[in-house]
């Protein structure tokens, strides 16, 4: 019986040549927006003055654009809802359930489910950014319009009555 000359002589398995499919998860673009901030806000928060300086550069369509292309078509939505939909129904399962449904269901779909679920996340995220975006500029317009003294339609700028304090 031969010795080994060291721990590590031992021949090593070569890797296979079999090429791995790629998972359809890894296809998905990201969106690049985080559900919760990655980082932590510095500084002190915004004042009135702050917001009025805000200054951005509103969307524009260029002539290769499609007539909805920065508008969400139905498909479109109605294919996020199904995902929201997905996602709810695997939320009301139990562990065992998940564990269980790896065994019985092919791993194509599962795969599939998954990468329309992190479609829905990413597009959910982009769209949460483009609603807050949209938050901050009304009222950047607003802090900007009252620091040029613009009148508010519908809004009395009479100073508030003080109740007298009876004793």
């Amino acid at each position: 019986m031969t010795q080994a000359d060291s721990v590590h002589s031992t021949p090593r398995r070569t890797a296979p040549k079999t090429k791995r499919k790629v998972s359809a998860v890894s296809k998905v673009k990201k969106s690049g927006f985080d559900v919760v901030p990655s980082r932590k806000r510095r500084g002190k928060p915004a004042k009135l003055r702050d917001f009025a300086k805000i200054d951005w550069k509103p969307w524009r369509r260029t002539s290769d654009m499609r007539p909805t292309e920065l508008m969400p078509s139905r498909e479109q939505t109605d294919n996020i809802g199904i995902g929201c939909r997905v996602a709810y129904g695997l939320m009301l399962r139990t562990r065992a359930q998940l564990i269980a449904m790896h065994g019985t269901t092919d791993h194509g779909h599962i795969d599939q489910m998954m990468a329309h679920l992190c479609d829905t996340a990413e597009w959910l995220k982009a769209t949460a950014n483009m609603v807050e975006m949209a938050y901050l500029r009304v009222l950047a317009s607003a802090a900007a319009a009252h620091t040029q003294g613009i009148k508010f339609k519908g809004v009395d700028n009479k100073p508030a009555r003080r109740k007298s304090v009876q004793s």
